[in-house]
């Protein structure tokens, strides 16, 4: 599953959660949601909903079993995400330094040193080849 299908299984899957607050629900129900209402364009498994979930929790928007310890439910700032439809690991989602999170400034990083790649990739094509002439070491 690629990064833009996690990130949408994420947010169908908040967006579930926040939706009926007041409820908990497993993993196979979700999964069955969101199969039967076809919020997602692309084949999910139920480990996909399990990791989805852990990670949710691990940003504080989902809980498991805080009311009758039987499922998955949102937090109230889970709720408040999913009407601001600010995941706070969204490409779009405005944040200050402070906030982002490790992960997204390791991938801005990368983002930057890729696009350095490909300018000195640019450069190395522009140059002349020395090895044609016999006259100077490769470059």
């Amino acid at each position: 599953m690629n990064q833009s299908n996690r990130n949408a299984l994420r947010t169908a899957v908040l967006d579930y959660l926040a939706g009926r607050q007041a409820f908990e629900f497993d993993c196979p129900a979700i999964l069955r949601h969101m199969v039967n209402r076809a919020l997602v364009d692309f084949d999910v498994s139920e480990a996909d909903v399990q990791q989805t979930l852990v990670f949710l929790e691990g940003l504080g928007l989902v809980a498991y079993g805080r009311r009758y310890a039987q499922g998955w439910a949102a937090t109230s700032a889970g709720v408040v995400a999913a009407e601001r439809r600010d995941l706070r690991y969204g490409p779009d989602a405005p944040r200050s330094a402070e906030e982002k999170p490790v992960l997204g400034r390791l991938q801005d990083e990368v983002l930057s040193l890729r696009k350095r790649v490909e300018m000195l990739e640019s450069i190395i094509k522009c140059l002349p080849d020395q090895t044609k002439n016999g006259k100077g070491a490769a470059v």
